[in-house]
């Protein structure tokens, strides 16, 4: 019964989220995907804003997530698709900047595992190691990883064991399925 109810919720769900300030004129696309840790708390009550910053220029601020909505999620792997007049060149970087109501009794932090940033126009893929909570009111810069940094043992090993319990374990790949894994 559970089951069926969580199959029913990630079926409607979209595989990416178009951000809702992009301008329609912009042409240039790129696919933005954040990794979110698993934690015990959600940046519900945090607007979540991203910036990517490219060799040849700097992408307007989007809005990914408003104050009150329940897009980020914890162990949540969501996409974005958001739209830049034109080419920013290589991404370099993200600028991620969360801002939290201040209305609240207690700290909210969130764990953000990495961000993979694709240019769709060219077809090309960087990835950005973050792997750090997220307090709130925060304004963080992220490089993006060398191919060293990608291919070092530890990065190595644990992505492909959390892939591998993501996908194949019996008990948690019913908690953590991803939504395109339902076929």
């Amino acid at each position: 019964m559970w089951t069926k109810r969580i199959d029913i919720e990630t079926e409607t769900q979209k595989c990416f989220i178009e951000v809702c300030d992009n301008i329609p004129t912009h042409n240039y696309r790129y696919y933005v995907t954040l990794y979110l840790g698993s934690s015990m708390f959600t940046p519900r009550n945090s607007t979540i804003l991203l910036m990517l910053v490219g060799s040849e220029n700097i992408g307007n601020t989007h809005i990914l997530q408003n104050s009150g909505e329940d897009i980020l999620t914890p162990s949540s792997v969501r996409s974005f698709l958001i739209t830049t007049e034109s080419s920013l060149g290589n991404v370099i970087g993200v600028r991620l900047l969360c801002r939290t109501e201040s209305s609240r009794l207690f700290k909210t932090t969130w764990h953000l595992q990495r961000i993979v940033v694709r240019d769709l126009e060219i077809n090309e893929c960087c990835f950005v190691l973050c792997n750090c909570w997220i307090d709130e009111n925060s304004d963080q810069y992220f490089k993006v990883a060398s191919y060293k940094d990608l291919h070092t043992f530890y990065r190595l090993f644990r992505f492909k064991s959390e892939n591998y319990l993501r996908d194949r374990h019996l008990w948690v790949s019913m908690f953590t399925m991803r939504s395109w894994q339902k076929e």
